[in-house]
Order: structure tokens, then sequence, then C-alpha cells
């Protein structure tokens, strides 16, 4: 009988391969497991709680998260909304850029309107300036679009506040090599900078550099200031506010440094006022026609519109719908729309519109004697007055007006 042979104890090299991959395998999850077991306290990185104070802190923001999501799903049962947040808060955000703003520059300009001066001041960003000890600079800008007696009247005024210059950014279209000129009858070349240049390097007389930060209402042509002084575009610019965002650092030339910031509507200044400057336009529209009735002579609406003589600022409005056929609901005329055709007639200075100077009252006297860093001076700087607002027709529109008015295209 023949003796079996013995099996071979040998693992085919294949089965061992295997083998070895599936172990390898199972102790790398293994240690990834152990690793993020360690890692993990109570959902936080390991490491940052360790203390009893730490752990009753979490305690209490896990509480309140709870509290939060309950009275949510509440409000969702009941069909209830959440508290709107209020609106003289929506401009706040934009407040940590201006706090920013003034501790890091040396020299604050503040850009007026030359239309409404007194509306387009904001007392509230002068007293942060003042309180950090800046320097003040005011500019009067768009006086081409006003006489030059009313803005020459607010030059002097604004001076015995704070140095005053008065400006005129450039309208031109080309990017680069943008005219300059001393002559405001000019349209398209920025009058000004010379003076305006003299005076920022007289603050950085001492061999040093200057920050010079610019600061204003939304639509006063802060960005177009800066790309008039640059000659170039070097910030964008466009007809509606609110194109600039954050703050944008810019080099003029070795001594002096540009800080361009976003407008900031404050509740205390004349809504009217910022619908006029394309500033806003949360203002009631029907508002508007009435200031233009108050204003305007009837013949000179008729004129410029070819339409009747208007009796009042709702007999305007629905000689105007009418004309131009902005009709509702069973052929009623639309006085909103109507309206802001109007409004935007004043923004585009068509109808034209300006401020008188008012008075030094006494107080006011004793403010140009003061230092500009004595912040009280703001205690007696007066309010913006929609009843002071004077719009007019010019009289070479009214010559020319050969033919009714009419809308290229209307607004939406």
């Amino acid at each position: 009988m023949v003796a079996k042979k013995r099996l071979s104890k040998r693992v085919p090299t294949k089965r061992r391969e295997m083998l070895r991959k599936k172990e390898s395998k199972q102790n790398r999850e293994t240690r990834r497991a152990e690793r993020k077991k360690d890692k993990r306290q109570d959902g936080m990185p390991y490491g940052l709680i360790k203390t009893a104070e730490e752990l009753q802190t979490l305690k209490e923001i896990r509480e309140k998260a709870e509290l939060r999501q309950k009275l949510y799903l509440e409000r969702q049962k009941s069909g209830e909304t959440a508290p709107e947040t209020p609106k003289e808060d929506l401009s706040r955000r934009y407040l940590k850029d201006i706090y920013k703003l003034v501790k890091e520059c040396d020299v604050i300009i503040e850009i007026l309107d030359a239309r409404d001066p007194l509306g387009s001041r904001t007392s509230a960003i002068e007293k942060i300036v003042l309180e950090h000890g800046k320097k003040l600079v005011m500019i009067i800008n768009k006086v081409d679009l006003v006489e030059r007696e009313n803005w020459s009247a607010w030059l002097t005024y604004l001076r015995t506040f704070a140095p005053t210059v008065p400006f005129k950014a450039s309208t031109q279209n080309q990017r680069t090599n943008i005219g300059q000129t001393e002559k405001t009858e000019l349209k398209a070349e920025a009058y000004g900078v010379k003076d305006l240049m003299s005076l920022l390097k007289n603050y950085a007389r001492g061999g040093g550099s200057v920050t010079v930060g610019i600061v204003g209402c939304p639509n006063v042509g802060k960005s177009s200031i800066i790309n008039s002084l640059k000659r170039g575009r070097s910030c964008e610019v466009g007809n509606t506010p609110g194109v600039t965002k954050n703050l944008q650092h810019l080099v003029l030339d070795s001594s002096i440094r540009l800080v361009d910031s976003p407008g900031i509507i404050y509740k205390q200044n004349n809504p009217i006022s910022n619908a006029l400057r394309a500033c806003t336009s949360d203002v009631d529209p029907e508002d508007i026609a009435s200031l233009i009735f108050r204003e305007i002579p009837g013949e000179d609406l008729a004129v410029l519109y070819g339409i009747q003589k208007p009796t009042s600022h709702e007999d305007l409005l629905i000689l105007l719908a009418l004309k131009w056929g902005k009709l509702g609901k069973k052929g009623n005329p639309d006085k909103r729309v109507t309206s802001f055709m109007l409004l935007r007639d004043l923004q585009q200075g068509r109808i034209k519109f300006c401020t008188p100077v008012p008075q030094l009252t006494t107080n006011e006297n004793v403010i140009s004697e003061i230092t500009q860093t004595d912040a009280s001076v703001h205690n007696y700087l007066p309010e913006g007055d929609d009843s002071l607002i004077r719009l007019s027709i010019p009289r070479k529109t009214l010559s020319t007006v050969d033919a009714p008015f009419e809308y290229e295209s209307m607004p939406q």
C-alpha cells in the first residue's frame, strides 16, 4: 500500500496578497477612527474647551440656540413673521467703514452737492472726524448745475466752518487723460483740481505722506472726483447711487493717498432733497409734483411739456399722464408713475433746482471762531428744509422748445 503524500502548507501568492491588503485596510480604518475620537470632545475641536467655565458657556449658547429655534417654529405654526429691522438701522452697517476710514486717514474730505449743500451735509460724519482730531475739508461738487452767484454764496457760508473748495468733476468718456480746466463754463473738463491739489499739498508739506479719505452722501460724486484727480477712470461710477460698496485705496502721487468710501444716508436728511439729488427714491412721488407746481409758474410748465396750464399739482399729474399714456385700470391716470417721470426730469437737469444760503445766526458767528477740534460745533448745525428748495426752468430751455417733450423710453 502506497502512503499518501503530505499536503503542502504553502499559501498561493494571490491569496496571501489578498489577506495582507485586507488586514492593512482594517488597520488603517481602525487608526483613522481612533484619531477622530481623540480630536472630538462634545463636538468641538480637541483642546479648545478645557475648563468648567468654558463648558458652561457652551451650554448657555446651546440653550439660547434651542430657544430661538423653538420661537421660530412657534411663529411658523401661528403664521407670524420675524420682527423687521428698524429703518434707522439700515445704514449702520456702513458706520464701521467710516470709523475705520477716519482712524486711517489724516484728512477727511466731505463732498457736498452744490444744488443742496445743507441737505447733503452729514453732521454725524463731521462729529466723528472732529472727535478724532482729524482735518476736515469740504468740496462743493457739481457747481456747473447752479448759478455762479449761488455756489459762491455757499462757498462763503461754508468757509466759516471748514476749508471749502468749489469743484466740478469731469464728465469726459475716455478712460485716460481726463482734462482739467479753470473755467466753469466748459462742460466736460474737471474744474477746481488745482485749488484742491494745492490744499492737499499744503497738508503734506512736512515731507511725509498724507492719507485723504473721501466721504459723503450717495451720488454726490465721490468717485468722480477721484477720477478727475487721477485723470483716469480708477473708480467705477454710475448714475445710480451705491456703486461703491467698500473702501477703495488709491495712490494719487508720492505724497497723497486717497481712500474712497460708500455713501451713507442719514434719517435726519430731508427725503425730498435726497430724491432730487438722486440719492434715494424713498419719497412720496406726489410731494415732488407739489413742489414743482409750487415753485414753477404754470405757464412755464405748459410750454415745457406742451400741455394746458395746470391749476394744481394733481391737475399737472393728470395732464401729463394723459399726454404720456400712463393710464391704470379703467383708464384712470397713473399719478405715481407720472410723478417719478417728473422726478427724473429734476435729476437729469431739465428742471433745475437750488437752495438759498441761510443767514448766519449769532451762534454760527461764534462757531466761525471755534477751532475745528471742538466737536460742540455740531450743536448749532441747521437742518435741511424742503421749503428752502428753489426750482426753475432755464430760459434757454423754454426758448428752444418747439415741440411737446416726449420720453425716448418710459420707465417701467
